[in-house]
C-alpha cells in the first residue's frame, strides 16, 4: 500500500530509480575522478584489511601450542572468513560509487564487481575447504592449506591481471585512465 509509505522513502525511491535509469543509458554517472577515488580507497581499506588479519593470523599461529592443528584450522577459517567479509565490503563500495560518468562506464564498473566477486567467491571457497581439511593427520592439512594459499595467491593475481588489462586496452577512455593516474589512492592500493 503505497499510502503506508512515508513521503521521504517515496521521493528517495523515485530519485534513486531516476539516477540507476539514467547511468544506465549513458548519461549521469558518477564523475570519473570520483569514481576511481571512490573505487581506490576501498582498495586501499581492503588491502590494509587484509595484510593486518595476515600479520595478525602469523601471531596466533606463533602462539599456539605446538600440534594445535585445531587451532591452526580453525585461526585460518577466521582469517578467511574474515577475508571474505572485507571483500564484501569493498563489492558494497564499488557498487555504491555507482557507475563512472565516462565511455563504458557501465562496462568499467561491471569489470571491477566481477573481478572482486571472484576473488571473494575463491575466499569463500578457500574457508569452506579447509573447515573440511582433517585436523588429524598434519600432512594432509599441511598440503591442505598450502594448496589453499596458493589458490588465493592465483586468483588474486588473475584479478589483478584482469583490471590491468581492461586499464590498458582503455576501458572507459582517457578520462579514467587520467583519474587513475593521478589518485593519489591507486598508488597505495597498487
Amino acid at each position: 500500500m503505497i499510502h503506508m509509505v512515508p513521503r521521504r522513502a517515496r521521493w528517495v525511491a523515485l530519485v534513486t530509480g531516476v539516477v540507476v535509469a539514467a547511468a544506465g543509458c549513458g548519461g549521469g554517472g558518477t564523475p570519473a575522478n570520483e569514481w576511481v577515488a571512490d573505487v581506490c580507497e576501498g582498495m586501499t581499506s581492503w588491502v590494509g584489511e587484509l595484510g593486518r588479519g595476515s600479520e595478525n593470523l602469523n601471531d596466533d599461529i606463533d602462539s599456539l601450542e605446538r600440534n594445535d592443528f585445531v587451532g591452526l584450522k580453525e585461526l585460518t577459517v577466521a582469517f578467511v572468513d574474515r577475508a571474505v567479509d572485507a571483500t564484501e565490503v569493498l563489492l558494497d563500495r564499488i557498487e555504491e560509487a555507482g557507475v563512472p560518468a565516462v565511455d563504458d562506464g557501465a562496462d568499467v564498473a561491471d569489470t571491477f564487481l566481477t573481478a572482486i566477486g571472484e576473488v571473494r567467491d575463491v575466499f569463500a571457497d578457500v574457508r569452506d575447504g579447509i573447515a573440511g581439511l582433517p585436523t588429524d593427520d598434519p600432512r594432509a592439512l599441511a598440503r591442505g592449506l598450502e594448496g589453499f594459499a596458493a589458490a588465493i595467491g592465483e586468483n588474486t593475481a588473475a584479478a589483478a591481471e584482469v583490471l590491468e588489462e581492461a586499464r590498458a586496452a582503455g576501458l572507459g577512455g582517457p578520462e579514467l585512465a587520467e583519474a587513475f593516474e593521478e589518485e593519489p589512492a591507486c598508488e597505495e592500493a597498487a
